[in-house]
Formats: structure tokens, sequence, C-alpha cells
């Protein structure tokens, strides 16, 4: 590894120390989705009240695990870590929402496995990526590998859109539950992209990398 570029890019996306007051805060992002979802499976009723509840653990677990963490002296691993949390929670969150929709829709069927194969794709493509640029000896440019990431996520969401379209094609359903799901399959996409901050807590633990100065992370 070229551990110039590493600092950089594990340094990269946190700005400021965040308080603790704000990573609370953060977390009321993915609270509120889970509200929404929680809302809709109480209309539902039936195997749709196991989704909220779901829900319901998955944010008051997260919400936990950000309190004690940011409750501790930050550190960069840790400032990094808040961010994977906030993601991992987002996508849960977001994960459970597709299926509420996809069952409202045509019920459990294997093809709702179509609607995850993004956030897995996506950020798994985009580790390997970081992974080889790290590896080269020359100056890494941050803001090409966001425009390419992008690019590359949004011809891979693009097709899985696209396949669902197809499958919603022949089936008489609201048509608004299939713009719903498609819309939270492609923000749940965009929000994969965020996983990457996993693997820049595993380089700041391997490489012992720290705050750059005492105002930065």
């Amino acid at each position: 590894m070229y551990l110039t570029n590493v600092k950089k890019f594990v340094r990269m996306g946190t700005n400021v120390i965040p308080t603790h007051e704000k990573c609370m805060k953060e977390m009321l992002g993915p609270a509120l989705f889970a509200g929404m979802g929680v809302f809709f499976c109480c209309l539902l009723k039936g195997y749709y009240l196991l989704i909220a509840l779901a829900l319901v653990l998955i944010v008051a677990l997260n919400m936990i695990i950000t309190y004690k963490i940011s409750s501790c002296t930050m550190t960069l691993r840790r400032c990094l870590m808040l961010k994977s949390v906030l993601y991992v929670t987002y996508i849960i969150v977001l994960s459970l929402f597709e299926l509420i929709f996809f069952l409202m829709w045509k019920g459990l069927h294997p093809s709702v496995i179509l609607l995850y194969i993004p956030i897995i794709i996506i950020p798994i493509w985009i580790m390997w990526q970081n992974n080889r640029i790290m590896k080269k000896e020359t100056e890494y440019t941050p803001k090409s590998t966001v425009v390419s990431n992008i690019g590359k996520m949004g011809f891979t969401s693009g097709i899985i859109g696209a396949n669902i379209a197809r499958i919603f094609k022949n089936v008489e359903q609201s048509t608004a539950i299939i713009i719903i799901l498609i819309g939270v399959t492609f923000v749940n996409s965009l929000m994969s992209v965020g996983l990457g901050f996993i693997q820049k807590v595993y380089w700041a633990e391997k490489y012992r990398i720290t705050f750059e100065d005492d105002n930065k992370c």
C-alpha cells in the first residue's frame, strides 16, 4: 500500500470532529424513516408487524451504539465508526422499507432479491477499486474516484431498476407503489456508497492513522 495515499483517503470526508449531540441528531434521519415504516406496518397489520418490530429494534440498537461511541474521546477511528454505523442503519431501514412495499405489491416472491443486488455489488466494487488505487504509487485524486464511483453506481442501479420495471409491467397494481419501490431502491443504492467507511475504519486501525491535526479528523 502507498501509505501517503491511504492516509489521505482515510481522512477524506471527516472534516470536523463531531460532537456527541451532533452524532445523536444524525441518527434521527434513519429513525424518521423507521417511524414511517412502522406506521405503514401498523396499518397493514399481520406479518407486517414483524417488520415494524425489526425497524424499532434496529434503530434502538444503533442509537445505543452511537451513544456509547460518541460518549468516548473522539479519535479518527471512532469518527469513521460513527459514519459506518449511520450508513448501515440507513441501509437496513431502507431495505426493510423496500420489503414493505414489495410485499404490498407482490407478496413474498423470490424476485425480491433483485432489490438488494445494488447494495451488495456497489460497495464491494467501490472497496475493490479503492484497494487497487491505494496500491499505486501515484498521487491520489479523490475527485476522479468519486465521479467514477457515482457513474458505476448509477449504471448498476439503473440496470436493477429496469429489471424491476419489467417485472411490474404486466401486473395490475398501484402505480404509486411501483414508483415508491423503485425510488427507495435507488436511494438505498446511493446510501450503500457509505459502506466504504468500513474500509476506512479497517485501514485506520491497521496503519494507526490518527487525526491530521487537533481540529480535523
